[in-house]
């Protein structure tokens, strides 16, 4: 069972449950936080071999070992997780 399930979202899940899943793959993601310094959080993913690619406002990107993942997940100040995943132009009309 996924602990702190409540925080991630339905592609991570999915992804999460593959069972060919790599420990060691890399993983980017969307973070929403609350109630955190940047400073203090750039502290805590540095100690999970995480690194912060973009900030926007509450909204973060971040590269993250799989194997890091429930530890990201139970930060008090991590308030939901997702996988990021490329926008398909095939969806958008010409």
């Amino acid at each position: 069972m996924l602990e702190n399930a409540n925080k991630l979202g339905p592609l991570l899940k999915m992804r999460l449950l593959d069972d060919t899943q790599d420990a060691a793959e890399m993983l980017n993601l969307f973070v929403q936080i609350t109630g955190v310094s940047t400073d203090v959080l750039r502290d805590q993913l540095g100690d999970l071999d995480a690194e912060i690619r973009t900030e926007a406002g509450d909204v973060l990107t971040v590269t993250l070992p799989a194997d890091q993942l429930q530890k990201l997940a139970a930060l008090d100040s991590v308030v939901y997780v997702e996988l990021s995943a490329p926008l398909s132009t095939e969806d958008r009309p010409p």
